[in-house]
Protein backbone atom coordinates (compact mmCIF):
# COMPACT_ATOMS: atom_id res chain seq x y z
CA UNK A 1 0.00 0.00 0.00
CA UNK A 2 1.26 3.49 -0.84
CA UNK A 3 0.31 6.90 0.49
CA UNK A 4 -1.00 8.26 -2.82
CA UNK A 5 -4.55 9.65 -2.79
CA UNK A 6 -6.35 10.25 -6.08
CA UNK A 7 -8.74 13.21 -5.86
CA UNK A 8 -12.03 12.77 -7.67
CA UNK A 9 -14.54 15.56 -8.15
CA UNK A 10 -16.84 17.14 -10.70
CA UNK A 11 -15.12 19.13 -13.44
CA UNK A 12 -17.44 19.52 -16.44
CA UNK A 13 -19.69 22.55 -16.00
CA UNK A 14 -17.76 23.91 -13.01
CA UNK A 15 -15.76 27.03 -13.92
CA UNK A 16 -13.97 26.96 -10.55
CA UNK A 17 -12.98 23.29 -10.74
CA UNK A 18 -9.22 23.93 -10.54
CA UNK A 19 -9.59 25.99 -7.35
CA UNK A 20 -11.81 23.30 -5.84
CA UNK A 21 -9.17 20.64 -6.60
CA UNK A 22 -6.36 22.80 -5.19
CA UNK A 23 -8.41 23.17 -1.99
CA UNK A 24 -8.91 19.39 -1.89
CA UNK A 25 -5.16 18.90 -2.37
CA UNK A 26 -4.48 21.01 0.72
CA UNK A 27 -7.02 18.97 2.70
CA UNK A 28 -5.51 15.65 1.58
CA UNK A 29 -2.01 16.96 2.17
CA UNK A 30 -2.94 17.57 5.82
CA UNK A 31 -4.02 13.93 6.36
CA UNK A 32 -1.72 11.62 8.28
CA UNK A 33 -1.87 7.89 8.86
CA UNK A 34 0.09 5.32 10.77
CA UNK A 35 1.29 2.07 9.23
CA UNK A 36 0.11 -0.85 11.34
CA UNK A 37 2.00 -4.10 11.46
CA UNK A 38 1.16 -7.72 12.38
CA UNK A 39 1.11 -7.22 16.14
CA UNK A 40 -1.15 -4.15 15.72
CA UNK A 41 1.47 -1.88 17.29
CA UNK A 42 2.99 1.25 15.82
CA UNK A 43 6.68 1.47 15.12
CA UNK A 44 7.88 4.79 16.51
CA UNK A 45 10.85 4.83 14.15
CA UNK A 46 8.46 5.31 11.24
CA UNK A 47 6.11 7.79 12.89
CA UNK A 48 3.33 8.95 10.61
CA UNK A 49 3.25 8.95 6.85
CA UNK A 50 1.83 11.92 5.01
CA UNK A 51 -0.50 11.52 2.09
CA UNK A 52 0.50 12.45 -1.45
CA UNK A 53 -2.43 14.00 -3.37
CA UNK A 54 -2.77 13.11 -7.07
CA UNK A 55 -5.02 15.71 -8.70
CA UNK A 56 -6.49 16.26 -12.17
CA UNK A 57 -5.87 19.97 -11.56
CA UNK A 58 -2.18 19.17 -12.05
CA UNK A 59 -2.25 16.66 -14.91
CA UNK A 60 -5.61 17.40 -16.62
CA UNK A 61 -5.55 18.99 -20.06
CA UNK A 62 -8.50 21.19 -21.03
CA UNK A 63 -7.41 21.09 -24.69
CA UNK A 64 -8.08 17.33 -24.85
CA UNK A 65 -11.37 15.47 -25.11
CA UNK A 66 -13.25 14.27 -22.02
CA UNK A 67 -12.46 10.62 -22.82
CA UNK A 68 -8.71 11.36 -23.08
CA UNK A 69 -8.78 12.98 -19.64
CA UNK A 70 -10.83 10.10 -18.19
CA UNK A 71 -8.30 7.53 -19.39
CA UNK A 72 -5.54 9.61 -17.82
CA UNK A 73 -7.50 9.89 -14.55
CA UNK A 74 -8.15 6.15 -14.42
CA UNK A 75 -4.48 5.44 -15.06
CA UNK A 76 -3.48 7.75 -12.19
CA UNK A 77 -6.21 6.35 -9.91
CA UNK A 78 -4.96 2.80 -10.39
CA UNK A 79 -1.56 3.83 -9.03
CA UNK A 80 -3.08 5.09 -5.77
CA UNK A 81 -4.14 3.22 -2.64
CA UNK A 82 -6.79 5.78 -1.69
CA UNK A 83 -9.41 7.81 -3.54
CA UNK A 84 -10.85 11.02 -2.06
CA UNK A 85 -14.29 11.93 -3.42
CA UNK A 86 -15.17 15.60 -3.24
CA UNK A 87 -18.70 16.81 -2.56
CA UNK A 88 -20.92 16.57 -5.61
CA UNK A 89 -19.21 13.50 -7.05
CA UNK A 90 -22.59 11.72 -7.44
CA UNK A 91 -23.59 14.21 -10.13
CA UNK A 92 -20.54 13.57 -12.28
CA UNK A 93 -20.41 10.73 -14.80
CA UNK A 94 -16.60 10.66 -14.60
CA UNK A 95 -16.63 10.47 -10.80
CA UNK A 96 -19.15 7.63 -10.86
CA UNK A 97 -16.85 5.74 -13.24
CA UNK A 98 -13.88 6.44 -10.96
CA UNK A 99 -15.90 5.27 -7.94
CA UNK A 100 -16.79 1.99 -9.66
CA UNK A 101 -13.15 1.39 -10.59
CA UNK A 102 -11.93 2.31 -7.10
CA UNK A 103 -14.41 -0.16 -5.60
CA UNK A 104 -13.58 -2.94 -8.08
CA UNK A 105 -9.84 -2.58 -7.48
CA UNK A 106 -10.15 -2.44 -3.69
CA UNK A 107 -9.00 1.14 -3.21
CA UNK A 108 -9.70 2.73 0.16
CA UNK A 109 -12.39 5.34 -0.39
CA UNK A 110 -12.63 8.60 1.55
CA UNK A 111 -15.63 10.92 1.15
CA UNK A 112 -15.29 14.64 1.76
CA UNK A 113 -18.67 14.72 3.50
CA UNK A 114 -17.39 12.21 6.08
CA UNK A 115 -14.45 14.44 6.98
CA UNK A 116 -16.45 17.13 8.78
Amino acid sequence: MNNKVFISGPITGHADWRMRFYDAERIVDSFVFFERYGDDSLFDKYGYLGFNPISPAVFGDETKLWCWNMVRCIWKLLGCSYVYFMRGWHGSRGCRIEHTIADLFGKRIIYEEDMR
